[in-house]
């Protein structure tokens, strides 16, 4: 999936993280990974399983759905309301 969309996953998932004001340590430590796998996925060093992105998009209050060609597609749950 290093893919276009992969990298704008990577990119969302970042930008999440930091507007809840996550700190690597601390989004790990909240679902339970090590620190290191929240960097390795921002910086497109490791693809991620849809199991941590579901994980890591609860705890930044944001949905997440898989297209039928396997690519995520997330908002947050503000913005999935106001629609």
């Amino acid at each position: 999936m290093q893919t276009h969309s992969y990298r704008k996953l990577s990119e969302g998932l970042r930008l999440a993280r930091l507007a809840r004001g996550y700190t690597f340590r601390a989004a790990a430590a909240a679902i339970g990974v090590e620190p290191s796998t929240i960097y390795r996925v921002e910086t497109e060093r490791s693809e991620p399983s849809l199991e941590l992105v579901k994980r890591l998009c609860t705890l930044y209050e944001m949905d997440v759905n898989v297209a039928p060609d396997g690519l995520f597609v997330m908002f947050s749950t503000s913005e999935r309301k106001a629609a």
